[in-house]
């Protein structure tokens, strides 16, 4: 609800104005209920945001870790290995895991539990129940702590690099989150919500 600043271009062709959006005169919700609905739906945006980095962080990672290995072969560093592995217990604690056969499994791991909150805050327009703070609390809390964990992989990247040089092998390098934002301006929240969720609408509808 508010007044917006539109900006649409065309090749050098610019085109500005403002828009209203007004709430539905029909909906039952306050305006203070569906400011906390909103409220809540935007945290869990960017918070999503912030988890895709992560998780694109870590597979960018073990990306550079398998063409270590081909390239090095035999003289890969043991420690190498040690950490792909730890990557990849980090990396199922964020997302539900591919079965052999390509279907991801029924198992709900930190990206489920957030985008089934999610979906249905941004279904229902109304103040968001005490059931759904208390697991918007318990999915910030489990993102804190897969934050630190992933901190403490990237904490050993010197070491594993400092073996990986002495093998003639190429360091590994963690992309950084402006790195990332710059790659991903202009793709919008609806393509990250296709990209964890198969959803290219669920977040487009609290974009303001």
């Amino acid at each position: 609800e508010g007044e917006y600043r539109y900006v649409l271009t065309r090749g050098k062709q610019t085109v500005e104005g403002k828009v209203t959006l007004a709430a539905d005169p029909r909906s039952p919700h306050s305006a203070e209920d569906r400011a906390a609905q909103r409220e809540l739906a935007l945290a869990l945006h960017g918070e999503l945001g912030d988890l895709t980095f992560m998780a694109d962080q870590l597979a960018d990672l073990d990306k550079q870790i398998k063409a270590r290995k081909k390239a090095l072969g035999s003289k890969s560093p043991k420690s190498l290995s040690g950490f792909a592995d730890q990557l990849s217990v980090l990396r199922k604690k964020l997302a539900a895991s591919d079965t052999d056969g390509g279907y991801v499994s029924g198992e709900e791991q930190l990206r489920e539990r957030m985008g089934e909150l999610y979906g249905a805050v941004v279904a229902y327009d109304g103040r968001p129940s005490a059931s759904q703070q208390q697991v918007h609390a318990n999915v910030q809390s489990e993102f804190a702590q897969r934050s630190g964990e992933r901190d403490q992989l990237l904490a050993e990247l010197a070491g594993i690099n400092s073996a990986l040089e002495k093998a003639g092998g190429e360091a590994l390098k963690a992309i950084d989150r402006a790195a990332w934002d710059a790659k991903e301006s202009g793709t919008g929240p609806a393509s990250v919500a296709k990209r964890w969720f198969g959803c290219g609408v669920c977040l487009s509808s609290v974009v303001h």
